[in-house]
């Protein structure tokens, strides 16, 4: 395998560090070493310093390389020097006061410097997302959607409904095979294969468990969006251009799966690939997420075709509850749920089951709207299958991906992602009688 050249990031990081020092200089003069915290806050580099080996994730191994090239700018100077005349002393310690107030307020107008620049970039990107989806409304052919308005005649009247749950499709995302030792490959076009099969497979079962009803869950992740530097380097789209073709493709999949079925429910909901911010986010998590302007787009179609067939619901809320046949599912992307990706094969069971009970409990204190919370809870996230009994008599699952393994997942997580969406058969009864896991690898 090729080897990997680190001098040029070496170089950015060891220049920020200086910049960041000097800084550091004037508000703790006499303090030879900057603490990470400050580097991390006031540096531009973050933790890009632990990608660097020979650093072994060290900041003070950094500090001192850095030390080694610029001997000078470390030479600690007391600037109170030390003076008989008492009223000198206090000269030099009003200056100094005077010179950390400057630096203070020079660090807030770059502070404020950056907001605008992230609001004009914000403000601009909006424009344009509009800009395109007038375009295209302009250029929209209902027709063309074909949504099918012809009755399904069942064979039997079991009333059974088709759940079926789409997460981490991770469009744009790409992966290359040299660089994981062939362990995966993910492109646009591997993306449309997978995909392609999976729908299929649904159609099959469709046909097989005579459904008249499905209902699709939507829980994010489906765009692999902007929230690293790396994954906007490595893509083989711009987010924009994620959104229109996703558009395209769930649109053409709607038309397909409603010759089918009676009716089609969903549910959409955002994961946290697809938000605005690079740090997670609380306030209007549901909303601040280029995955909320992909379901409202497809909203808008949809009620403009008027389809008697297809129904859309897209939350604000980053979690809802659902009812399939009177059993309640609580839905969510999963990133809201503490545990990181440790535990047993990628899964933190203990604390999946331990969040799921506080949400339950906290969701019955403040009086949720529907009438009970939840027996199963759904979500994505990990990357990869499972069906874990709680403490509700019911069962946590979670949906597998479309991506499959990437360098993120082998080399941090060390756990095979599995190329998969979960289906699920709910009776008339509200019980769950069949779990599929439908693969996208083979047919």
């Amino acid at each position: 395998m090729e080897k990997i050249d680190y001098s040029k990031k070496k170089k950015e990081i060891i220049e920020d560090y200086m910049n960041t020092f000097r800084k550091w200089k004037i508000l703790f003069p006499g303090k030879e070493f900057m603490t990470r915290n400050f580097f991390l806050e006031n540096g531009t580099t973050g933790y890009n310093y632990q990608s660097i080996p020979e650093w072994g994730r060290s900041i003070y191994k950094l500090f001192k390389e850095v030390k080694d090239l610029y001997p000078g700018e470390f030479k600690i100077n007391i600037p109170i020097q030390e003076n008989k005349n008492n009223k000198s002393k206090e000269t030099s310690e009003t200056d100094l006061k005077t010179q950390k107030t400057i630096f203070v307020l020079k660090q807030e107008i770059e502070t404020l410097k950056k907001q605008k620049l992230q609001f004009l970039k914000k403000y601009v990107l909006e424009e344009e997302i509009i800009s395109l989806y007038k375009e295209e409304l302009k250029n929209f052919n209902p027709s063309a959607l074909n949504i099918s308005t012809k009755e399904i005649i069942p064979r039997a009247n079991k009333n059974n409904i088709a759940l079926m749950n789409f997460s981490d499709w991770h469009v744009g995302e790409v992966v290359i095979a040299d660089e994981i030792n062939d362990i995966n490959e993910f492109n646009k076009d591997i993306f449309v294969i997978r995909c392609d099969r999976i729908f299929e497979k649904l159609i099959n079962n469709i046909v097989f468990f005579d459904i008249q009803k499905l209902h699709l869950n939507f829980l994010g992740d489906l765009v692999t969006g902007t929230i690293h530097e790396e994954l906007v380097e490595n893509s083989d789209m711009s987010i924009v251009e994620s959104l229109f073709f996703l558009e395209d493709y769930i649109l053409s999949k709607l038309s397909l799966l409603s010759n089918y079925v009676n009716e089609i429910e969903i549910d959409w909901l955002v994961g946290n690939h697809g938000r605005f911010s690079k740090k997670p986010i609380f306030k209007k998590k549901g909303i601040l997420n280029w995955e909320y302007i992909l379901g409202r787009q497809i909203e808008q179609l949809l009620l403009h075709i008027n389809s008697p067939k297809i129904k859309i619901k897209v939350s604000k809320s980053p979690f809802t509850i659902i009812d399939i046949n009177s059993t309640k599912f609580f839905i969510t992307h999963g990133d809201i749920f503490r545990g990181g990706s440790g535990g047993f094969a990628g899964i933190p069971f203990y604390s999946l089951a331990q969040s799921s009970a506080k949400f339950y409990g906290m969701l019955s204190h403040v009086g949720l709207k529907v009438s009970a919370p939840f027996k199963h809870v759904i979500t994505g996230h990990l990357h990869t299958s499972c069906a874990m009994p709680i403490f509700t008599g019911g069962k946590f699952y979670i949906n597998a991906c479309i991506i499959g393994s990437n360098e993120y997942s082998i080399s941090e997580v060390k756990v095979k992602s599995m190329i998969e969406q979960l289906l699920l058969i709910v009776d008339q009864n509200g019980k769950v009688d069949y779990e599929i896991n439908l693969r996208g690898l083979e047919k």
